[in-house]
């Protein structure tokens, strides 16, 4: 078996999974404000997508948690690599095997996505 769109669907409707995500744009977003403007390409079209997400983090968590489920860092730990599929019944128990730092990664890798460099 492998991981599939259902897989993703599923875990991107986890409650806490949600909220985990929200955490992790709220982290990251402080991040990004902090980062190096000499050092970072699109250093101020990230900033200015920031200043939104922390504004109101309850409007981009979902999009976030879209993009997020959807990354290998997170999908691939949720599913033990494909060889448990994600329903409603066992989301919980599957999101709980994502750590913080698969979140975060996945949120660096899909973070550029969401904004019109500058």
């Amino acid at each position: 078996m492998a991981v599939s769109y259902t897989d993703m669907d599923a875990l991107r409707q986890d409650a806490v999974f949600i909220s985990r995500v929200r955490a992790a744009i709220i982290k990251g977003s402080i991040a990004i404000g902090n980062e190096d403007p000499r050092a970072v390409v699109n250093h101020t079209a990230r900033v200015r997508y920031t200043s939104q997400v922390m504004n109101n983090p309850d409007a981009f968590k979902q999009l976030f948690t879209d993009a997020v489920a959807a990354d290998s860092n997170v999908i691939n730990p949720a599913t033990s690599n494909g060889t448990v599929a994600i329903t409603g019944a066992n989301a919980a128990t599957r999101a709980a095997l994502v750590s913080d730092a698969n979140i975060d990664s996945a949120l660096g890798v899909v973070f550029n996505a969401f904004f019109v460099p500058s």
